[in-house]
């Protein structure tokens, strides 16, 4: 198997398993403040029988397709929050069938889509019993249980338990100490009891977040097992072409969960806006000269085009999590890259036409109103983040140039292909 050589980031090991799931979710939460009964996150409806978020559902979901068994190596005594939910999988599950999840609704079974353990049966994908229509609604379902892992990775990384040394803390500290080197001005670093306030991105702040959304799409990639099906160059193909697109699905996606309009926010408690003059007049005075040539005419071009183009638009449909995940990955396999080998275009088409069926599946289940005008409106998202893909290298490339940004050199062979 052909595999690309990934940076390294440290964050805790995950298992790349399917997350199939047949039953369907029962009915949606009736309020925005409803809690998971396992870990007081948000919850998001009824799954197998307990009002829960997705990551805990797709946690339970998991240890039992799988048949997983853990141990904790504390007797039995973590606390489990949405914060620290992740620390011990056996606390986590027990807590699972306390609250009284359903094992019994759990289909142990896995969709072509993802890795899964060998399995004793001989039959392929396409003798599978279940219908099509079925199989393909589920992959849309198996990104979404990666992508809520991979938020529980990214809260992980910027928000750990507390009473630990936050890494975002020394990341913030980094940047901060950036600046002030540049503005000439000393700023007080928090201290490790108080929270870190958002605060305007620097330069260093998107190496920061870039290097860690790199580390999650390569994860995200090799997640997928048609991925794995394709040869090296392919795969840096489809990574390369997608590496910008996907900084803006995320840092997009994040801006609108986030409830915030009209400034663009990044996952470790920093923003742009428009522009400056959107911010208080002795704010901006603080700034240096450098500082507010580079957000005038680097900056607020592409990031008022990013927060109408990208997150207003997310914002004005209300974006599901399901719709996201659909929307990168239609992005991601793109079979109309020119540089896709004749052996990889026909796998990339495959699993797009896949994901178009799965997504409007998706629709069809969940009763969608005016499904093909959702379904186009969604669709159509979809060049305005290609387009400003292209815009956003250029700008990268600019800060690199002129020495404004250092990246490091693994960004740099992505995100300057």
């Amino acid at each position: 198997m052909n595999r690309l050589t990934l940076p390294t980031v440290s964050f805790s090991q995950v298992n790349a398993t399917s997350f199939f799931d047949l039953q369907q979710d029962a009915s949606l939460a009736s309020s925005a403040k409803e809690i998971c009964a396992v870990c007081a996150d948000l919850a998001s409806g009824y799954h197998y029988g307990i009002l829960t978020c997705l990551g805990c559902k797709t946690f339970f979901r998991r240890t039992i397709a799988n048949g997983q068994n853990f141990h904790c190596r504390f007797n039995n005594t973590c606390r489990i929050n949405k914060d620290v939910r992740c620390a011990c999988r056996s606390c986590r599950f027990r807590k699972c069938l306390e609250v009284g999840m359903d094992a019994s609704g759990v289909q142990k079974r896995h969709v072509a889509f993802v890795h899964s353990r060998p399995s004793t049966s001989s039959s392929s994908d396409e003798a599978s019993p279940l219908p099509k229509i079925l199989r393909t609604e589920t992959l849309i379902d198996c990104l979404v249980g990666w992508e809520q892992t991979q938020i529980d990775r990214r809260r992980a990384l910027y928000h750990p338990p507390s009473g630990e040394l936050s890494p975002r803390r020394n990341l913030h500290e980094n940047a901060r100490e950036e600046e002030n080197k540049e503005d000439g001005r000393k700023t007080p670093s928090p201290t490790p009891d108080a929270p870190v306030q958002m605060h305007m991105a620097h330069t260093v702040d998107l190496n920061i977040v870039s290097r860690v959304d790199l580390q999650l799409m390569f994860e995200w990639a090799e997640f997928q097992k048609p991925f794995n099906q394709l040869t090296i160059g392919d795969k840096s193909v489809l990574l390369k072409d997608f590496t910008m697109q996907c900084l803006i699905l995320e840092h997009g996606y994040y801006t609108v969960t986030q409830g915030h309009r009209n400034i663009w926010v990044f996952p470790n408690d920093t923003y742009l806006p428009r522009r400056l003059a959107d911010l208080p007049a002795e704010y901006v005075e603080k700034l240096s000269k450098k500082r507010r040539q580079v957000q005038d005419q680097l900056f607020s071009p592409l990031f008022t085009r990013l927060i109408d183009e990208v997150a207003e638009p997310m914002h004005e449909l209300q974006l599901s999590m399901a719709e996201w995940c659909a929307l990168k990955a239609l992005l991601f396999w793109n079979p109309d890259n020119i540089a896709l080998s004749p052996e990889g275009k026909p796998i990339v088409e495959k699993v797009k036409c896949e994901l178009l069926s799965g997504l409007f599946a998706h629709y069809a289940e969940s009763a969608t109103p005016q499904l093909a005008t959702r379904y186009g409106n969604v669709l159509l998202l979809a060049p305005a983040v290609a387009s400003i893909g292209l815009q956003a290298a250029e700008n990268f490339q600019l800060l690199r140039f002129f020495g404004i940004a250092n990246f490091d050199r693994c960004l740099e062979e992505f995100l300057f292909k």
